[in-house]
This record gives C-alpha cells, sequence and structure tokens, in this order.
C-alpha cells in the first residue's frame, strides 16, 4: 500500500532500544549466556499477599464487570491514606485522585489534557515526557539535567525558555540518572511554576526505593494548586505487568486528565485494583526487604565497577546506576552506543545507552539493579577478564 506514516510518527526519535532487542537476540542465538541490566523490569516477584487479594476478587462475578474511569473507591481511598500516612498530605478521594494504567498511560494522556502550548522535559529523561507531546502537536523544549548540576533543573536555563510554556515534567527520584532532590530544591521549582503559571507534572514512580535515610519528597507538600503527581505500583511492589497507578493532586487538572481518559479505555481491571489496595494497605515487609535487596545489589556493582575503574556513584534512590563510559570509548560518535555495544558483544552484558534517554544522557550507561548478586559479580568477573 501507498499508505505513510502520520507526521507525528515521522517526528520522533528512532527507537534506539529496538536496536539494542536484536542485538540481544542475535547473542543469545549465537548461545551466549546473556547477563541483562537493560530493563527496569523487578526480577523479584510480587509479594503473596497480594496474589491472594487478587485470587480473591476474581472470584468475585461483580469484578467481572467494566470498571469505572475514576477508579475504585478503595483503592483512590488508600492512596489518600498512603500520601497522609507518609508526607502529612490530605488528599480527597472523590476528585483529587484516580486510577491509571501504571504511569505510563496517564503521563501519555496528560499531554492532551490542556491547552495548547509547549511542553518543557528533561534532557535525558523518560521518553513518553517528549513523545506524548510530540504526538499531541506540542512544541517539546527540553532542559538539560547533566553531572555538573547533579542532574537537577538549571532554574537560570528555566527561566530562559520558559515562555509560553503549558506544563512541565520533573521526575525524582530520577530515570535513567537515578538523581535526587531535597525539599528545598524541589520547593524552588514548584514556586517558579505557580510565578510562571506553568503546571508541574511530577513523576515520583520510584519515591519509595530510597537507600540510606533518604525519604523523597512530593511537590504536593507544597500545596495543590497547579501540580499532579503520577505514581504507579510497578516498582514498589514488583507489579509491573499488573499495570495500576494514580494521578493525584491538584482537582481541576486531575479531572481535565480523567476526561481524556474517558475517551480512551475503560479503566483499570477491579481485581487488579483490589490486589493495589492491598499492596498500600497491608504488610510492608516484603517490600522493605525488597529495597534492602536492591541497596545490596547496588554496593556490590558500584563498588565493582569503580574497581574496575569505571566511574559510578551510590544513588540514594530508584534501582537504576547511571555509569560514566570510560575514556577510551569518548571519542566515539556515540560514546554510550560504543561502549554498550562493547558490553554486549564481548562480554554478554546488556546495559541501556545513555543517549537512548535524549542528546544529554550520552557519555553514560545505565545499569537497572534486576540481577541477583551472584550474576552481579558474574558480570563483573566478565569485566575484570576484558582488562
Amino acid at each position: 500500500m501507498g499508505t505513510r506514516p502520520s507526521k507525528v510518527l515521522q517526528s520522533l526519535p528512532p527507537y534506539l532500544f529496538s536496536r539494542i532487542d536484536e542485538m540481544v537476540r542475535k547473542k543469545r542465538s549465537q548461545g551466549a549466556d546473556v547477563i541483562s541490566f537493560g530493563v527496569g523490569d523487578p526480577d523479584l516477584p510480587a509479594p503473596a499477599n497480594i496474589l491472594g487479594a487478587l485470587k480473591k476478587s476474581a472470584d468475585n462475578p461483580a469484578n467481572h464487570q467494566y470498571p469505572s474511569y475514576e477508579g475504585k473507591a478503595a483503592f483512590r481511598e488508600a492512596v489518600a491514606a498512603f500520601y497522609k500516612r507518609k508526607w502529612g498530605v490530605s488528599l480527597d478521594p472523590a476528585g483529587e485522585v484516580i486510577t491509571s494504567i501504571g504511569a505510563k498511560e496517564a503521563i501519555h494522556n496528560a499531554a492532551f489534557a490542556f491547552e495548547s502550548g509547549a511542553a518543557i522535559v528533561p534532557n535525558p529523561g523518560y521518553t513518553v515526557y517528549a513523545s506524548g507531546a510530540r504526538f499531541a502537536g506540542r512544541e517539546v523544549v527540553e532542559f538539560p539535567i547533566v553531572k555538573e548540576n547533579d542532574f537537577l533543573p538549571d532554574l537560570d536555563f528555566l527561566k530562559k525558555h520558559a515562555r509560553g510554556a503549558v506544563y512541565m515534567w520533573l521526575n525524582y527520584p530520577n530515570n535513567p540518572t537515578a538523581a535526587t532532590i531535597d525539599k528545598n530544591q524541589l520547593k524552588e521549582i514548584v514556586d517558579f511554576c505557580r510565578n510562571n503559571e506553568i503546571v508541574l507534572l511530577y513523576d515520583n514512580t520510584y519515591s519509595e526505593m530510597a537507600y540510606d535515610g533518604y525519604v523523597a519528597p512530593t511537590p504536593l507538600e507544597f500545596g495543590k494548586e497547579g501540580v499532579v503527581e503520577f505514581h504507579s505500583l510497578s516498582k514498589t511492589y514488583s507489579m509491573t505487568g499488573f499495570r495500576v497507578g494514580w494521578v493525584a493532586g491538584d482537582p481541576e487538572l486531575v479531572q481535565m486528565v480523567l476526561s481524556v481518559k474517558k475517551n480512551v479505555d475503560s479503566g483499570v481491571a477491579n481485581v487488579i485494583q483490589d490486589a493495589a489496595v492491598e499492596a498500600l494497605r497491608g504488610a510492608q515487609t516484603i517490600p522493605e526487604k525488597y529495597v534492602e535487596t536492591y541497596r545490596m545489589r547496588r554496593d556490590l556493582l558500584v563498588n565493582g565497577l569503580n574497581k574496575l575503574g569505571i566511574s559510578a556513584r551510590k544513588p540514594k534512590a530508584t534501582f537504576y546506576v547511571w555509569v560514566e563510559v570510560p575514556g577510551k570509548f569518548r571519542k566515539e560518535k556515540s560514546p554510550s552506543m560504543s561502549f554498550t555495544e562493547h558490553l554486549l558483544e564481548k562480554a554478554a552484558i546488556v546495559t541501556t545507552p545513555g543517549v537512548g534517554f535524549g542528546k544529554y544522557g550520552e557519555g553514560f550507561v545505565r545499569f537497572a539493579l534486576t540481577q541477583p548478586e551472584k550474576r552481579i559479580k558474574e558480570a563483573m568477573e566478565r569485566l575484570r577478564s576484558l582488562g
């Protein structure tokens, strides 16, 4: 047929990760024992109490019907209780919280919810912030988050480029850099957005994956006006395949996102929401144990890389490690891609090239802590043998 891709599809950057997937398939077809630190998908199982709630819910015929668009009251109440317990933030479950199909669906939908104007997104950053805006026909303004500024937003840059922007995405603890933000730094951003009438869309997916006493803040601690937070149970509770999360904050803005949702999907399955209620309200022993598991993996990986002369900092949160590409690869056209290909070809180790998250991610690769300690040790031995 003579049909061509839409202008929106043509405007999207090449999906680099598909190239890596093909390389991995080829390596495995050759019989290689591949150790993958590539995808941020927990290898630890969802806790048993969550699975028990899911199975029990599935036996109730009432849960086999269409769910509500905004989500079950019980789930929205559990989310509100979580915010009150963790941050002292009061949310009205009836109008300030809605259920989402994980965070990704809501992040994409938000691009269609607000008046026309530019979207400000971090670079490097989760790719859906920019792709959602492009699908909605918005201009995308990318602000660099770089090592020299501890991978935090540069307010001077934002002040120069904020004109005409309707909303801005922020994500801390951060994917892919694993950078964290403190309350004072976050308040500066909240104040900046309010002073410039820019909606702040905040992705707080990794707030519960924190180490060494770090407590991730939420912008809702500084009030709800102009702020919408997006969250997911995927990483905290090893529920990536369940596809459940939420949107919370300024009721007027939350309802705008809900209006988009009503037109594009039929909500989150009731049985999944019941499992999510148990996740938030049930015992937190296993999730806390998982965080400790990721911390031990973090220490093992970072210490091992640094001993090998590969520069890596211990993150205070997320289950990612953002690693600088060694010097001998920095003269390549794409240092991060060259290092990624080298690790895969020579050591059967998969990482994610930083350039896949945006041009300012060049020079870094991301390791996901989704391998057991035994495999991390094996990966370090493979790297050591490369010299």
